[in-house]
């Protein structure tokens, strides 16, 4: 099968409540709690750090439709599944089809590069690379990722416009917030700034730049 293409969409962000810094995300580690879609769709609002869903304690495996679907694909000959951090899996509806999906961490077999492999349920079966050898955002290598967790579906994620010369925060961009259809993956640095977030956007996947 045919791979699907990556779309991308990258801009400097930063989650805020108010405005809600990598920083005081560090100092303050603060419990996440999920948020509902009804409360986010009153109004567009940054994703803060208790709206993240902290990921639930793994299963001991992942469902056999996704380990029966990684081997149809013959992706077993591309990627192997890669617990570099925990998480190893996260399932969700990634697409909002109601349906729960699968994200992987993986490592491309040939490069060793690592990254994420998204399996949806519904037919027909098709899957998606993000990193593990296939550029997003620039990179090829997702192996930095320490924090992997889903975002509500129907939360709004949005970038904050940033200084360039100073580095000062200026304020949310509001103008070009996101809702998302799915539930987003959420991927960061455990101890310092930086990640990005997968979300679904009609028949691909876009990448949210986090800074």
């Amino acid at each position: 099968m045919k791979k699907k293409s990556l779309g991308l969409l990258s801009f400097a962000v930063l989650l805020t409540s108010g405005i809600w810094s990598c920083e005081q995300q560090i100092q303050e580690k603060q419990p996440v709690n999920q948020t509902t879609a009804e409360n986010a769709s009153e109004q567009t609002v940054a994703v803060t750090p208790a709206s993240l869903e902290k990921a639930e304690s793994k299963p001991a495996t992942p469902p056999k439709w996704a380990l029966t679907q990684f081997q149809d694909l013959d992706l077993d000959a591309l990627y192997q599944f890669s617990a570099f951090t925990k998480p190893a899996f996260l399932e969700g509806d990634f697409n909002g089809d109601t349906l729960s999906d699968v994200a992987f961490l993986v490592q491309n077999l040939k490069t060793e590069e690592k990254g994420l492999l998204i399996l949806h349920q519904k037919l027909p079966k098709e899957y998606f690379v993000l990193g593990a050898g296939s550029e997003v955002d620039g990179m090829t290598n997702l192996d930095w990722i320490e924090i992997f967790e889903k975002i509500p579906k129907g939360e709004s994620v949005t970038s904050t416009l940033v200084d360039e010369e100073t580095g000062d925060i200026i304020g949310p961009d509001s103008l070009h917030a996101v809702t998302l259809k799915g539930e987003g993956i959420y991927t960061h640095l455990a101890e310092a700034c930086g990640g990005g977030i997968a979300y679904w956007n009609k028949n691909r996947y876009e990448w949210l730049h986090l800074e």
